[in-house]
């Protein structure tokens, strides 16, 4: 995990310095052919960016398990912290900005287990969430703190593609001290509305370079059963997760406008 995020850190700080070159190119060229490209209506107040950070689940999911008495219950659990990876493309109308965003939220692990005391067995659940989201997203930006400073606001809608996968569920027999698969992997997806609130702080570098700092609350939809056959096939076996895919995410951003 330490090695994926100093990965995405150092893209994160290559893109921050090729929009720092750019942007320096930029400024101390002097070309009639630049000057009108970055002037041309096409492009003015149009930028792109590109953004890590991570998602922290907010809500709980519900895993359906087994009782001492093999009845059904569905325990609850946070899933864990997970990497998100933002690209956007928007547009400055005055105060105003229109953005186009994709975000994709990798692996929020999702594990519990339950015991069967008069079966002397343990099952353990390994499941984990992945999410492919597209919002269009209005902003908000406030003048007045600082000319290269901008708090903003803002709310999207859009939609996202949630997969939940599992691996296989394991059963520990304590008695012996044997661990043995005890139902097959399986994944399902699913594609809910989407739609988020933000808040955030835009750093002007220079006049095409910015940072972005944000939060984003984000609701991704519901999350869907999922049925694993056994190792017998048996039809009847089954574990299913229900709930909401809600986090709060916090994402550090690099841009360049034209």
């Amino acid at each position: 995990m330490k090695t994926k995020i100093l990965t995405a850190l150092t893209a994160l700080a290559s893109i921050t310095a090729s929009c720092f070159a750019l942007a320096a190119s930029e400024d101390t060229s002097s070309t009639k052919s630049s000057s009108s490209f970055y002037d041309n209506d096409y492009f003015k107040d149009t930028y792109f960016s590109l953004g890590y950070g991570k998602s922290l689940p907010y809500s709980k999911l519900s895993g359906l398990s087994l009782d001492q008495n093999g009845t059904e219950f569905y325990t609850k659990k946070r899933s864990k912290n997970s990497d998100v990876f933002k690209a956007s493309i928007g547009k400055k109308f005055d105060d105003v900005r229109v953005e186009f965003e994709f975000l994709y939220s990798k692996k929020h692990k999702f594990n519990f287990s339950n015991s069967i005391p008069s079966e002397d067995v343990t099952l353990f659940h390994s499941l984990h969430t992945s999410h492919h989201t597209y919002f269009v997203n209005a902003f908000y930006d406030f003048k007045g703190l600082h000319d290269s400073i901008r708090p903003y606001v803002g709310l999207g809608l859009g939609v996202s593609r949630n997969k939940v996968s599992a691996g296989s569920v394991l059963r520990y027999i304590s008695s012996v001290g044997i661990t043995a698969p005890f139902q097959n992997s399986s994944k399902k997806s699913s594609t809910s509305f989407a739609w988020n609130t933000s808040l955030g702080l835009i750093v002007d570098v220079n006049e095409h370079f910015f940072l972005d700092f944000s939060y984003k609350y984000l609701d991704l939809g519901k999350a869907k059963g999922m049925h694993l056959n056994d190792i017998d096939n048996d039809p009847t076996t089954s574990n299913n997760i229900k709930g909401r895919f809600r986090n709060n995410l916090f994402l550090l951003g690099a841009g360049f406008k034209f």
